[in-house]
């Protein structure tokens, strides 16, 4: 069933996509292209297609495209929690000018610089605070952790708990 799903989902954007391609119409709406392995950031134009390249992170965030005159600003969105690897993402904007200017914003995340240890568990309550000033999130099933006791202010707790997430131990951030 969800094979299914996911197969009508992908061809309903694939014809999307297409439809609005062929038929030339203007979108501005961002076409994220998945995750590849090079992170390198890069801006190509060719025949009126502007297509971007964006380091982000690979969930958590949401890239915007808003167009001022012939300036295109891609600002990155902070939308949930955010993953700990990198992906690249491709935008692609259609019908822009050959004078385009482009202009990429990156809101700043919730600087929290607590660790993990991504030890095993199986709920929320297997998961501890660890460390001098608890900055360190692992399962209770693994040896204490011992830190220098020299506070940080990224330690701030408001937006951050220890959780066990696919069956690690980590911090989450709420926003």
């Amino acid at each position: 069933m969800r094979l299914a799903t996911l197969v009508i989902l992908l061809l309903s954007a694939t014809i999307v996509y297409a439809y609005a391609y062929f038929n030339d119409k203007k979108v501005e709406e961002v076409a994220a292209n998945g995750c590849f392995d090079d992170l390198n950031e890069s801006v190509w134009y060719s025949s009126g297609v502007l297509i971007v390249k964006i380091t982000t992170y690979c969930c958590g965030t949401e890239i915007e495209v808003k167009k001022d005159g012939k300036e295109y600003v891609l600002v990155e969105k902070v939308v949930g929690d955010l993953c700990r690897c990198f992906c690249s993402k491709e935008i692609k904007i259609f019908n822009v000018p050959q004078d385009y200017k482009i202009k990429i914003i990156k809101e700043k995340p919730f600087e929290f610089c607590g660790t993990s240890t991504y030890g095993k568990c199986k709920n929320d309550s297997d998961c501890v605070r660890d460390g001098c000033n608890g900055e360190v999130c692992r399962s209770k099933f693994e040896n204490p952790v011992f830190t220098i006791c020299i506070w940080k202010d990224c330690y701030r707790f408001e937006k951050a708990a220890c959780k066990c997430v696919d069956g690690k131990c980590q911090w989450v951030q709420y926003f």
